[in-house]
């Protein structure tokens, strides 16, 4: 990997960070002093110093070195950290009581130190520090000397006198150091140039390197195209176009007998393949692989190639490639190839017949249509693509503008006034946009001024990335006979609609007449029951109250029918008690069933909820209806009544009543069983035309369960009997249990 080039700055800032770091290791050292401090004291080397010494110097110089350290981490200015350290070290001595040593140390180590740096500024502050600390301890050690030395006699005289010599030194130690610093700095910039040249000799070894590499990436990738001729094609040679000389491009170790064989084929200096390629193809051919004007018919090409067929293999493909320019523009050399294109051939057959068909297939599609025209909404421009409407070729010829004008231009021509302004707003391309903005097609049907339906049709052909409209189809379609035939289903449904409200109507009219009749009959015979005594008419008085009880029932069921079939009948749910209903259902049917011998039984569960709410009646006539039938069709044996329920998951404050009734009766073929519901009348069906009744009542019943969102699921074997059954949705008012029921 290549490395960053620095500055001369750079490079001297990370020499003065490093001697930072060594600097911080020199004060974390200092630390030690502290036990040999306390050592001295102990051992009376050093006067006037507290037993105290020792620590605190080892804490302090700990706490100088981790804020010296602190400083470093944060990037600090070097001058300012290490003039921190300096200090310290001064201090450490003068503490230690050895002012000399002090002196000593500090006045020739500290600036030779701060020369490391190669700093001008660190080194003369440090000067100016040591300077100062000396002239201080002579001031301190002054009075000292002047006791013992006859020669001297004040402490001014002492200090004036050291402080002199020690400004000469100070001059002579600036000198030095300024020729060290000289000396450090050129040696430094000579270091720095040197690795710079390193650098840049690493640079451009670098840049060799990544074209070497990409010379080898090249070649190599050359060497796989080359290597993939074998792939590709059957034969491949490099050809001398001026003396015919061809080599070919094959490693004869790695072919085998069969290929070599083929390759002597392909050849052209061999001349073999002009003997197997078909009669049809031999003059073409012979003018392909003409050597004579190959360059030139390169001369502006890269390649040309052409087809023939092989009487053996089937198709190939013969291609010339130019290798390589001449001054003159035309190849130096000729690469020639021969591939076996057989499969491609068969396959791009298909692919041409298929495309035929589906052309075929649009061309028929489009035989639907008068006219089309394509709208190009970024261009402004319009494309015919189909015309059969003389007017409209007309107009067209006529005007030559934009989309919109165009389809103002045709439609203004060609549209009734009956439908004109509805036309008009439908071809406004300022609104299409909008318009077909959810859908692909939107369209229109409008009298022409032949009174002639049509259809005008835009179909979204191309949207842009951000789904916008960019090009459109407009279509236009005859559909007189379409629009007359709909008008007359229309018409015709309209017939039917009313004719069934009208049977509907009447009906219900009927019925209501009937009723009243009816209700006549029974008082009257209800007189006949109540005062005659003749035993013979009491009977007869009997069997008319039963007739007139069923053609009660029948009145009702045709009511309830042509209710359903008007829509006026509608589910009311109520309040209702579970257990009052059922008893209510029993016993409309117990009597008809006692008096044909059958016994009912009942399997109600006790967990089921008490209270509910649904259509109280609905519920109660759906029941009633299957037990009536059960009963009806049932000669001998027993009617059961089963009523379940069971919570529904999605929602807790309903329950789903499961209900069946079972019988043992004729039972019902599979061909009767299939067209139950689709007929009234069901007597006698199964070859039994003893039982009376219709199957009006189980129509309704089917019917009511549908508009409460149920169905009725019909279950029977010929001879053995019936299974009715349903599911039905039911909210709960109160969760109290319905316990046991005495129905029997």
């Amino acid at each position: 990997m290549q490395q960053k080039i620095l500055t001369f700055d750079e490079f001297l800032g990370e020499h003065r960070r490093r001697v930072s770091v060594r600097m911080n290791k020199v004060l974390w050292a200092c630390i030690a002093a502290g036990p040999f401090i306390l050592v001295a004291v102990l051992l009376g080397l050093f006067k006037n110093v507290s037993i105290w010494a020792g620590p605190i110097v080892g804490l302090s110089m700990a706490l100088i070195a981790y804020i010296h350290k602190q400083l470093l981490k944060k990037n600090v200015n070097v001058v300012i950290t290490s003039i921190i350290a300096f200090i310290a070290i001064d201090c450490l001595l003068v503490f230690m009581d050895n002012i000399h040593l002090a002196i000593y140390l500090t006045w020739f180590l500290t600036p030779v130190l701060s020369l490391f740096f190669c700093d001008l500024k660190i080194y003369l502050t440090t000067i100016g520090i040591n300077y100062v600390f000396m002239l201080t301890s002579v001031w301190l050690t002054a009075p000292y000397y002047v006791e013992r030395r006859l020669d001297i006699e004040t402490r001014l005289a002492y200090f004036l006198s050291r402080s002199g010599n020690f400004t000469a030194e100070t001059i002579v130690m600036v000198a030095a150091g300024l020729f060290l610093y000289k000396l450090s700095m050129d040696n430094y910039r000579e270091l720095f140039e040197a690795q710079e040249e390193l650098y840049a000799n690493q640079h451009a070894l670098y840049e060799k390197q990544a074209q070497l590499s990409k010379n080898e990436q090249h070649i190599k990738e050359q060497m796989d195209v080359l290597e993939s001729l074998s792939d590709i094609y059957d034969y491949a040679a490099l050809i001398d176009p001026g003396t015919g000389a061809e080599t070919e491009m094959r490693q004869e170790e790695e072919t085998s007998a069969e290929e070599r064989n083929i390759h002597e084929k392909y050849s052209l200096a061999k001349g073999s393949l002009l003997r197997s390629v078909a009669k049809e193809y031999e003059e073409a051919f012979r003018d392909f692989t003409d050597l004579s004007d190959i360059r030139e018919r390169l001369a502006d090409r890269y390649s040309i190639s052409e087809e023939f067929v092989d009487a053996d293999t089937g198709w190939f493909r013969l291609q010339f490639i130019a290798v390589g320019r001449r001054d003159d523009g035309l190849p130096e050399g000729i690469l020639y190839t021969v591939q076996n294109i057989d499969s491609e051939k068969k396959e791009r057959d298909k692919l041409a017949e298929d495309a035929a068909t589906l052309n075929y297939r649009i061309s028929s599609i489009a035989n639907i249509f008068m006219t089309v025209h394509e709208l190009d909404m970024a261009s402004n421009e319009v494309t015919e693509i189909k015309s059969q409407s003389a007017v409209v070729n007309d107009v067209l010829a006529a005007v030559q503008c934009d989309p919109q004008g165009m389809l103002r231009s045709v439609m203004e021509t060609v549209t009734d006034e009956s439908s004109y302004d509805d036309v008009m707003r439908f071809i406004d391309l300022s609104t299409l946009e909008q318009r077909m903005r959810r859908t692909d097609t939107i369209s229109i049907e409008y009298l022409n001024k032949q009174k002639l339906w049509r259809r005008g049709r835009f179909v979204a052909s191309r949207r842009d990335e951000y789904g916008h409209l960019t090009r459109v189809l407009w279509l236009s379609e005859d559909i007189d006979n379409e629009k007359r035939e709909r008008d007359e289903l229309v018409i015709a449904s309209e017939r039917a609609i009313a004719a069934s409200e009208a049977k509907s109507t009447f009906l219900s009219n009927i019925s209501q007449e009937i009723m009243t009749p009816i209700d006549e009959v029974l008082s009257m015979n209800e007189h006949i029951l109540r005062e005659c005594e003749d035993t013979k008419i009491l009977s007869y008085s009997k069997s008319v109250r039963s007739a007139a009880g069923s053609l009660v029932g029948i009145v009702n069921d045709i009511l309830d029918f042509s209710g359903i079939e008007a829509g006026t009948l509608k589910i009311a749910a109520v309040d209702y008690d579970l257990s009052v209903l059922l008893n209510d259902t029993v016993e409309m049917i117990r009597t008809p069933a006692e008096e044909k011998g059958l016994q009912l039984t009942f399997d109600v569960n006790k967990n089921i909820p008490k209270y509910l709410n649904g259509d109280e009646i609905r519920i109660k006539q759906i029941i009633g209806n299957l037990m009536t039938n059960a009963v009806r069709y049932t000669e001998a044996g027993t009617v059961a009544l089963c009523v379940r329920s069971e919570k529904v998951p999605d929602a807790p404050d309903s329950v789903l009543l499961k209900v069946y009734v079972k019988d043992t009766g004729i039972g019902m073929k599979k061909e009767v069983l299939e067209r139950f519901f689709s007929e009234v009348d069901g007597d006698g069906e199964n070859g039994d035309r003893n039982i009376k009744g219709t199957r009006l009542g189980m129509s309704i019943t089917k019917r009511l369960l549908e508009m409460m969102d149920s169905s009725l699921v019909v279950e029977s074997i010929y001879g053995l009997g019936s299974k009715f059954s349903f599911e039905l949705k039911q909210k709960v008012v109160d969760w109290e249990e319905l316990g046991d029921l005495h129905l029997s």
